[in-house]
């Protein structure tokens, strides 16, 4: 063992700190968990992780960039869990690879000040340990300290040895050990990586059992926008949906409670019914397979940036699985999209072939005030004139529709991705963990001529569109692409109800809780109950 071990070498004679003093601060370098989640076990596993990775200080070099490094891992853990209440995960890097430079800067710019001050609390004094770490830790110099270091470096060999001997992945190799801090971010990456690769393939679909029910189906995917700021549903301040109550006789408007509060965790899951922790190696099957192969024709115009490192899995599936695919370029208004459909519709009237459109908005994203042009400004709330103005396009397309001839079926659905922390909760509006930012609006509108032929359908959906108590939501967002899938004639190729169908949904879940508890123990917080959510 003794030959093992490297030479402590010192580049002057200061004496060295306590190793007490020295274990301090280590340990809280990898303290960042327990500021996110106050916990026994997760002071437990803050100890342990000091403990298995304290080998670092056998070598002096390594142990000062090992220290720097902490600061830099700490300050995005923390950072990333004052956003969206969670620790780093793939959809963390799914987000991180696939933005900008000036939608990051957007980002920052919303930041709640509360936050912030958060994250300095604990980035100051990590840095402070870390410089004093550079300048002042020596490698341990006693033999029988240094002999436990090497034990322990040992292991992590052993560990890497066995896990390559037997086949395992890097993702699967790093999952057993993830409770030691940062392996999970490590692991998250793993996982990204993987899923990365598999977004690119694209699944053979079956024809589907039954004929569609539409001929002309819109999908529109919001953004940032929340329920709780949808005068349709009850929001008392600015009537933001006055475009739409012309056509209330027509569409019905209810709450639904989104998977995630972020883009990359959500979109999956509209798309498909399902999100990316499992990926089938064939591909995972969307709305967009399903309709290709029922005969329709698919036609996606997106106002979502795609100039980042890396492709998230809407923009390969909309790139791949369409027809017909438009990306706006960056700066473009969602009224930009309005010519595009019209087009669409133009060549469908033409061709007499059933259309399928997705038009994905950039709504209500911080920084919200550049969400609508400084002309449709009617108050001085830029969230409420963001989705204002959201509601005037929804219905500038529904007339659209409305101008198709009688005979053709159309629908239109409207959901939002996920919506934003309000004033109430943090002072700004930015992604978020509180109430607002994970219940979202959806919206059905449909033609006379859809509900002659589809009388039994619509009748389920005004009942599904019953208000819940407390106005809490009654359903969650698989169901967009299960009611997609029932529009294409898939009935049933979702596990979840469609809002046409006749049974009622299960109870809505956050994290595997019911979401009606978390959302009555803390308005602003519903991620808070019961710890992480991953």
């Amino acid at each position: 063992m003794q030959a093992l071990l490297p030479t402590p070498t010192s580049q002057d004679d200061s004496p060295a700190p306590p190793l007490w003093r020295l274990a301090l601060a280590w340990w809280f370098l990898c303290s960042p968990v327990l500021w996110m989640w106050p916990s026994g076990r997760t002071l437990l596993d803050t100890v342990v992780s000091a403990a298995v990775l304290a080998p670092v200080f056998l070598w002096r070099r390594v142990g000062q960039a090992a220290a720097w490094l902490l600061v830099l891992i700490g300050a995005v853990y923390l950072g990333y869990f004052l956003a969206v209440r969670s620790a780093p995960d793939e959809y963390f890097w799914f987000t991180l690879l696939g933005s900008h430079a000036q939608e990051a800067v957007e980002y920052a710019s919303s930041w709640r000040w509360r936050d912030a001050l958060w994250l300095l609390a604990w980035l100051a004094p990590a840095t402070a340990v870390a410089w004093w770490l550079a300048r002042r830790a020596r490698p341990v110099r006693r033999k029988a300290w240094r002999r436990v270091l090497a034990l322990l470096g040992l292991v992590w060999v052993a560990w890497g040895v066995v896990s390559a001997f037997k086949g395992d992945s890097v993702e699967a190799t790093l999952r057993k050990i993830n409770r030691v801090y940062p392996v999970a971010m490590f692991e998250s990456y793993a996982r990204q990586q993987v899923a990365s690769h598999q977004i690119f393939a694209v699944p053979r679909v079956a024809a589907p059992t039954a004929p569609a029910r539409a001929d002309l189906i819109v999908l529109v995917i919001g953004e940032s926008a929340s329920a709780q700021r949808w005068s349709l549903l009850g929001y008392a301040g600015h009537d933001t949906n006055a475009a739409l109550r012309p056509l209330q006789a027509d569409l019905q408007a209810l709450p639904v409670l989104a998977n995630g509060n972020n883009t990359a965790l959500a979109l999956p899951v509209l798309l498909s019914g399902q999100g990316l922790e499992h990926l089938p190696p064939q591909g995972l099957p969307t709305y967009l397979d399903w309709a290709r192969a029922a005969g329709f024709r698919v036609a996606t115009f997106s106002n979502q940036s795609t100039s980042g490192t890396a492709e998230t899995f809407f923009h390969a599936a909309y790139r791949q699985r369409s027809d017909w695919y438009v990306n706006l370029p960056d700066g473009e208004y969602d009224g930009a999209l309005t010519p595009l459909l019209q087009q669409a519709l133009g060549e469908a009237r033409e061709s007499a072939q059933p259309l399928l459109v997705t038009l994905h908005t950039y709504g209500s994203h911080p920084r919200t005030g550049k969400r609508y042009p400084p002309e449709r400004a009617h108050w001085d709330d830029v969230y409420d004139n963001s989705i204002a103005y959201a509601s005037e396009l929804l219905a500038q397309w529904i007339g659209l529709l409305q101008a198709e001839g009688q005979g053709r079926r159309a629908v239109l659905l409207y959901l939002s991705d996920h919506g934003l922390n309000l004033l109430d909760c943090g002072g700004n509006y930015t992604h978020g963990s509180a109430r607002s930012a994970y219940e979202v609006p959806l919206l059905a509108w449909s033609n006379a001529a859809f509900r002659a032929a589809q009388p039994a359908w619509a009748a389920q959906l005004a009942h599904h569109a019953q208000p819940a108590p407390e106005g809490l939501p009654r359903l969650d967002n698989r169901v967009f692409a299960a009611t997609v899938a029932d529009l294409l004639g898939y009935g049933g190729a979702t596990a979840y109800p469609s809002l046409g169908a006749p049974q009622d949904a299960p109870e809505p879940l956050l994290g595997g809780q019911p979401y009606r508890a978390r959302a009555q123990a803390n308005a602003c917080d519903v991620r808070a109950q019961g710890g992480p959510l991953h």
